[in-house]
């Protein structure tokens, strides 16, 4: 079985090693996870499925201090901004158990017709099978809740594969969700290699694929399922700003600016592109630089950074090549354009 050392992006160090699950073995739990729903079709009880989100909830505050700097620590997140994030989580537990109150189907007008006279038709929302949930890496916190608790509050089984450069955290929620009370055959933890998970989704074991991460790779998923699979892919975007020739500039670039640099840019709607009326361009890169210049980059665990790491070394090649060629092509460098070394 291979290993997976987990480094901590800041300082390169190790913080811990996973053992990635076979081909074998991840089919196996795809299998189990079917038979699971083939013999509990209406899932956990309703009741059940509240008490479990309430305990959770509980548990996640309790922890929530050692959950931020896990997550902080193999994702490089600031911790001010992993702090939001971990409250973000927090009401999505919540927002689970409304949902699980609000499952209801609805009645539908008959008796309109000679056809349709003393008939009664009404919908009912029932578990649509095994979830497949591919998560990314940018908010290991609250994307395990967004693709987990959704699961759990439907009552559909669910297996949890989350991305391999931070799976550390997703791992401690699933693990208090165990300890709410949730039999662990219905959430299942996943390391497995891109071969693998590529396998796990042209399934017709499947009911549901939740993919957060590339266009390319959500696409060429989509492309591949079985027929009758759902999908929702999230994909990354190269966001808009347009700046008016009457904004208020005061407010608007530092908004902007944090937009943009937000985890070191890796957010999937993170800004990416400013159209800014060309009579206030010349002001307009004046704050924007100061603004810039003013970002303090550190460790994510110091309250005083406002930017991270990213993710990996061949990110910050692949940004540097990005800069780089935008400058052999005519761009202007305002600020910065080399990459930071030594932490």
């Amino acid at each position: 079985m291979t290993n997976l050392n987990i480094e901590n992006p800041f300082t390169s160090d190790k913080i811990s090693t996973v053992n990635f699950t076979s081909k074998k073995d991840a089919l196996q739990i795809l299998t189990k996870a079917h038979t699971l729903h083939t013999k509990n079709p209406s899932g956990i009880s309703k009741e059940k499925r509240i008490k479990i989100l309430e305990n959770l909830h509980l548990l996640l505050l309790k922890n929530k201090n050692k959950l931020i700097e896990l997550s902080v620590s193999e994702g490089g997140k600031p911790i001010q901004d992993t702090k939001l994030e971990m409250n973000r989580a927090l009401e999505g537990v919540k927002l689970g158990i409304q949902a699980v109150r609000n499952i209801k189907g609805e009645m539908i007008p008959m008796n309109l017709n000679s056809a349709s006279e003393k008939k009664l038709a009404y919908t009912q929302k029932k578990p649509i099978g095994v979830v497949l949930s591919i998560s990314a890496f940018n908010h290991p916190i609250n994307l395990a809740i967004h693709q987990i608790i959704p699961c759990i509050a439907a009552g559909c089984p669910v297996i949890y594969k989350p991305a391999l450069s931070t799976p550390l955290t997703s791992k401690e929620i699933i693990n208090s969700i165990y300890e709410a009370g949730l039999p662990e055959e219905w959430c299942t933890y996943l390391i497995c290699d891109n071969e693998t998970t590529s396998i796990l989704a042209q399934s017709d074991l499947l009911g549901y694929i939740s993919f957060i991460g590339s266009s390319e790779i959500g696409w060429s998923i989509k492309q591949k399922m079985a027929p009758g699979v759902r999908i929702v892919l999230e994909h990354g975007g190269i966001a808009p700003v347009v700046v008016a020739k009457d904004a208020n500039l005061n407010n608007a670039v530092p908004q902007i600016v944090k937009a943009g640099f937000y985890h070191a840019g890796q957010v999937c709607v993170s800004a990416q592109r400013i159209f800014v009326h060309e009579e206030i361009i010349d002001k307009f890169i004046s704050q924007l630089n100061l603004q810039a210049q003013v970002q303090k980059v550190g460790n994510p665990k110091s309250e005083n950074s406002l930017i991270g790491p990213v993710i990996s070394k061949s990110a910050l090649d692949r940004i540097d090549e990005w800069v780089q060629l935008a400058i052999n092509e005519g761009a202007t460098l305002i600020c910065g354009g080399n990459k930071l070394q030594n932490n």
